[in-house]
């Protein structure tokens, strides 16, 4: 790791003052790298869809940049005010993930197939979810060998 793409992923965590998701994207951040959690929406943490439910304008050219949009749905990194406006806006995860622990598993999150089902709900299709938890994510890692076949994608 270090200056190939796609070497980071990062979990931009809560500050105060927050930091700001802009600078992290069009900065820093490069194509390949992958920013999870990405419909949070947790203390200070600045989010992707503003107070009026409007995705940011500097998320979709992130997303054209190349970087990654991961979900990381766990105990309390996922909040339907972020994904319902995002995806009804055109702004889809790159990777459906789960931030899979004890609390996650026993909360909102419960497993894989709870989360695929969320993002089925909002509108995305069978194949789209397939697709970003498994072919997507084996590309991302460079890894498309742990798949089987690619026929979803």
């Amino acid at each position: 790791m270090g200056n190939e793409p796609g070497a980071y992923i990062i979990d931009f965590g809560e500050r105060d003052p927050p930091n700001s998701i802009q600078s992290l994207f069009l900065e820093h951040l490069r194509p390949g790298d992958m920013f999870t959690h990405t419909f949070a929406n947790i203390g200070q943490r600045e989010s992707i869809v503003d107070e009026n439910g409007k995705v940011k304008p500097f998320v979709f050219e992130a997303q054209k940049k190349g970087i990654v949009f991961d979900v990381g749905h766990g105990g309390g990194s996922f909040t339907w005010r972020q994904a319902i406006p995002a995806i009804k806006q055109g702004f889809m995860p790159t990777v459906i993930s789960t931030d899979f622990h004890t609390q996650s598993m026993n909360a909102a999150m419960k497993d894989l197939c709870n989360v695929l089902s969320k993002f089925m709900a909002i509108g995305m299709t069978l194949e789209e979810v397939i697709s970003r938890a498994t072919w997507i994510p084996a590309q991302v890692i460079h890894r498309p060998d742990l798949l089987f076949s690619s026929s979803l994608v």
